[in-house]
């Protein structure tokens, strides 16, 4: 299973790209069983998802699901929620080397994500990464290309893309950063 055949699936899909659809192709892609979705009390100060790897056995959530599964923040509003799960549901795509699965590598990775200077762990880096790939699958290409041309006109704003994607308004600018197609290439070229 690789990024590049999702991020290759979803261009031939129109937006408002549905989140079980997305599920629905890892699921066949990877081969790996069910995902499942749970929604809890979280602090989203810190925190609005994670996810769960079936291998994960120990977890009473997977343990009560029997399999992997996408934990979300209740009271989410539908925007954060579906990029919250679809940015989840990248890790399907770690390396079991990236993987938060012990308290002392999930307190490394957030001390990562916060600005110092030192390099980051395989697991903050899976974070970023997932955060791109989210973007990636939610907005095909040539709808993102339309977007931009539209923003620069001034005939849509990044309330009206968020809208149309169903996504964060916040994460709307970062689909037209000079490095976004660098970064989605980079990530596609990984997970091949």
């Amino acid at each position: 299973m690789t990024f590049s055949q999702l991020y290759d699936h979803c261009q031939t899909l129109l937006p408002k790209i549905k989140r079980n659809d997305l599920k629905d192709k890892v699921i066949e892609l990877s081969c790996r069983g069910k995902i499942r979705t749970m929604k809890t009390t979280l602090d989203v100060a810190s925190c609005r998802g994670f996810y769960l790897s079936a291998g994960n056995c120990d977890h009473q959530f997977v343990k009560q699901h029997g399999s992997t599964v996408i934990v979300l923040a209740r009271g989410l509003n539908p925007c954060w929620e579906r990029f919250v799960f679809t940015k989840e549901l990248m890790h399907h795509f770690d390396d079991p080397a990236e993987a938060s699965d012990s308290g002392d590598k999930f307190e490394r990775m957030l001390e990562d994500l916060v600005p110092g200077g030192r390099e980051r762990s395989p697991q903050a880096d899976s974070e970023v990464a997932c955060f791109w790939m989210a973007l990636a699958v939610l907005c095909p290409e040539s709808y993102r290309k339309k977007f931009d041309a539209e923003r620069r006109a001034g005939r849509l704003d990044d309330y009206a893309i968020a809208l149309q994607l169903r996504i964060p308004q916040v994460y709307v600018h970062r689909l037209f950063e000079d490095q976004y197609l660098k970064n989605i290439e980079k990530y596609r070229e990984m997970n091949k």
